[in-house]
């Protein structure tokens, strides 16, 4: 089964400039410094819009309570249809900014679907099962199933 890798569990609201700014400053990012990635539960899909050549890529309008971001999923044109509006999913994005005419946004981007795990799977970060077919049923978990506030990304 496929697993993603998740660093800390995060809300819309939390994904300010700023805070993102401060996950960049990790970086520079690649196979042994993993860019990294935040689990956002409960977002509402709001809409679905192709982009790129043939649809291949998706923007995806989300909102948490009353926050509200533009995520880009990476190859994820064809299961556009798993992604109906007014649907509340989680969703394991890595936080980026997106500067575009001189513009600064909090754009953060959903990988592309993963079909195996691989081989070196084995890490420090915790290991949450990859994409559920069965999963667009459920509810997201109660708030007091979720992990402690201080977990999060959350200025103190």
């Amino acid at each position: 089964m496929p697993s993603l890798s998740i660093d800390c569990p995060a809300t819309l609201a939390e994904l300010t400039a700023p805070c993102v700014e401060q996950l960049e400053r990790l970086g520079p990012f690649g196979r042994s410094n993993p860019t990294p990635s935040v689990l956002v539960r409960g977002a509402v899909i709001e809409g679905v819009q192709s982009m790129g050549a043939q649809g291949r890529h998706l923007k995806l309008h989300v909102r948490q309570w009353r926050a509200e971001l533009r995520v880009v999923a990476w190859s994820w044109g064809a299961r556009a249809t798993e992604l109906r509006r007014g649907r509340s999913t989680a969703l394991a994005v890595r936080p980026k900014i997106n500067e575009w005419n001189g513009r600064r946004s909090v754009a953060p981007e959903l990988p592309p679907p993963r079909t195996a795990a691989p081989a070196h799977a084995a890490s420090a970060r915790r290991r949450l099962p990859g994409p559920d077919p069965g999963a667009s049923h459920r509810r997201p978990p109660p708030p007091h199933a979720l992990p402690p506030r201080h977990a999060s990304l959350a200025a103190p």
